[in-house]
C-alpha cells in the first residue's frame, strides 16, 4: 500500500481572482479526487513508454499484479480509462494521452526540485 504521506493533490485553480474558487478539488462523480501518487505517475509513463505491463514490471522491478492494481487504481482516480486493452499490449487512450504529457512534466519537475536541493560541487 503506498503512503497518503507522499500523494500529489490534484487541485484545480481557478483564472480570475475570486478567493472563492481557488485551490478547491476537482470535483469528480459524488466526491472529488483521491490524491494521486508519485509512484502510480511513475508506472502509468513506464507502461505508456513499454506499451506491455510485463515489460514495464520488469523495467520497474515489481511483479505485474501490484502494477496492474496500481494503474486500474490511477484510472478509478481520474475517472476515464488511461490505456486502451488490446491483443498484443496497452495503447494510450486519447485521456492517456492527455495525461501523459502533464505526468512527464510532473516527473520532470520532481527530479529538477531534487537537483535544485544539491548545487554541483564547484570545481
Amino acid at each position: 500500500m503506498l503512503s497518503r504521506s507522499r500523494c500529489f493533490r490534484i487541485e484545480i485553480i481557478e483564472a480570475d481572482n475570486d478567493e472563492t474558487q481557488r485551490g478547491r478539488p476537482i470535483p469528480f462523480g459524488y466526491g472529488t479526487l483521491a490524491p494521486v501518487s508519485p509512484a502510480q505517475i511513475e508506472y502509468f509513463v513506464t507502461v505508456a513508454e513499454e506499451g506491455q505491463l510485463a515489460r514495464a514490471a520488469l523495467r520497474l522491478h515489481v511483479s505485474q499484479p501490484p502494477l496492474s492494481r496500481q494503474i486500474k487504481s490511477l484510472e478509478e482516480e481520474l475517472g476515464a480509462p488511461l490505456f486502451v486493452r488490446t491483443r498484443w499490449g496497452r495503447v494510450l487512450s486519447p485521456a492517456g494521452a492527455t495525461f501523459l504529457r502533464h505526468a512527464r512534466r510532473v516527473l520532470t519537475e520532481v527530479e529538477q526540485a531534487k537537483l535544485a536541493l544539491w548545487p554541483a560541487e564547484p570545481s
